[in-house]
């Protein structure tokens, strides 16, 4: 084990604190269920003194930025989808800053079937497709709009010179 532990390059410092009770602590503390991404930044803040290691340090930068940028608008990224940026896709069933009570599956749901993303698809399709039309009438409309606008300013040029 200990050897293992020391493999790890994203080590938590809560001790013996579980991740569930980690969760349970800052809920209550803030009102609203912690995010993933929330749950890492805590887990991985030392005690006063103490510096975190330079790739640890770089990670919570990243975070950082991440979380000013989608508060300031510039990117359409959910807390899951910046955790997933900064530090890889899930893998093996394990779904990190939860423990082991939890896993992807549960997570994020389960795949879907072919016949649903079909579905979602042509869903999407018609969407688009209803979307483009819709453009196509404004643009017609408009048209019509700068010919009738033009058509009038020939007529009262051609009143004026004669």
């Amino acid at each position: 084990n200990k050897t293992n532990r020391s493999k790890r390059s994203l080590p938590p410092y809560i001790g013996t604190k579980s991740y569930a009770r980690l969760r349970y602590e800052m809920e209550q503390k803030n009102g609203k269920p912690p995010s993933r991404v929330e749950v890492f930044m805590e887990s991985r803040k030392r005690k006063k003194g103490k510096q975190v290691d330079a790739f640890q340090q770089d990670v919570i930068v990243q975070f950082d930025q991440f979380k000013k940028q989608q508060k300031e608008g510039e990117i359409s990224l959910n807390d899951d989808d910046i955790f997933e940026k900064v530090l890889g896709a899930e893998k093996n069933g394990y779904l990190r800053a939860y423990g082991p009570g939890k896993n992807i599956s549960e997570y994020f749901g389960g795949r879907p079937t072919k016949v649903q993303l079909i579905k979602q698809l042509e869903l999407t399709r018609k969407e688009a497709n209803e979307r483009v039309e819709e453009v196509k009438r404004e643009a017609k409309e408009q048209i019509k709009e700068i010919k009738k606008d033009m058509n009038e300013q020939l007529a009262q040029m051609s009143t004026q010179w004669e």
